[in-house]
């Protein structure tokens, strides 16, 4: 591993730390054959050696044992995380194979949000423009979505758009739209949908995936504070 005098700078504006998570070969020895628990034995061996390896920042994340998926899933939602990686301690690594040994768990939240807008035809929707409330009450984006709408949904939904339509955007500061779409009508912000993401960040919902209508919430109190 090297490090550029073009690296170090990037390194200054965009702090990253390594984080290997396992050791495959060591000295010349293939260690795939090995279960991950002495992988992970033989990495942790590794830690104090490779502090410093080319001058950046390298830390062996820690695992846990006998721990049910709940705790993990909470615990990795308080921390910010993605979701967790569960893993059978006696598997073997597979070099390009899926194994049901290791399971990805990804955690998603559920939240209200406000269609105000949507790109499509006079029949049919291909994506919506989603808002919410910000603390000084003003209409933000918060993203889109195009996943999760089946078809009877796309054409449904086109439906109930017709008498929301309106020629200009309904966002308090048009400008700042964390994305803009060609072609996209805009709508009053009545109707409530439920969507399900990873996250929510400056960009908008990631991942997110559409689960249906919501006639209960009252479009008034779809905040931003709650995503």
């Amino acid at each position: 591993m090297g490090v550029t005098h073009a690296t170090k700078p990037l390194q200054r504006r965009i702090p990253v730390t390594f984080l290997p998570f396992d050791v495959l070969a060591l000295e010349g020895a293939d260690l795939t054959k090995a279960s991950y628990l002495e992988r992970r034995a033989e990495l942790a061996e590794l830690d104090s050696v490779i502090q410093d390896v080319g001058g950046l920042p390298i830390t062996v994340p820690p695992y846990w044992e006998n721990q049910s998926s709940k705790i993990m899933l909470n615990a990795a939602k308080s921390a910010g995380m993605e979701g967790i990686l569960a893993k059978r301690s006696t598997s073997i690594y597979l070099p390009g194979q899926r194994s049901r040994s290791w399971v990805k768990h990804a955690i998603r939240t559920r939240s209200s949000v406000l269609v105000i807008g949507f790109v499509g035809s006079s029949r049919s929707v291909a994506a919506l423009i989603l808002g919410a409330y910000d603390a000084e009450n003003r209409l933000v984006q918060v993203g889109s979505v195009s996943s999760g709408l089946t078809v009877p949904m796309r054409r449904q939904l086109r439906e109930d758009f017709r008498p929301l339509e309106r020629p200009s955007s309904p966002l308090t500061d048009p400008s700042a739209a964390a994305e803009t779409f060609p072609g996209v009508q805009w709508l009053n912000p009545r109707l409530v949908v439920d969507v399900a993401y990873r996250a929510h960040t400056a960009g908008g919902l990631r991942h997110p995936s559409l689960k249906g209508r919501r006639f209960d919430v009252d479009f008034q109190s779809v905040r931003v504070e709650d995503l």
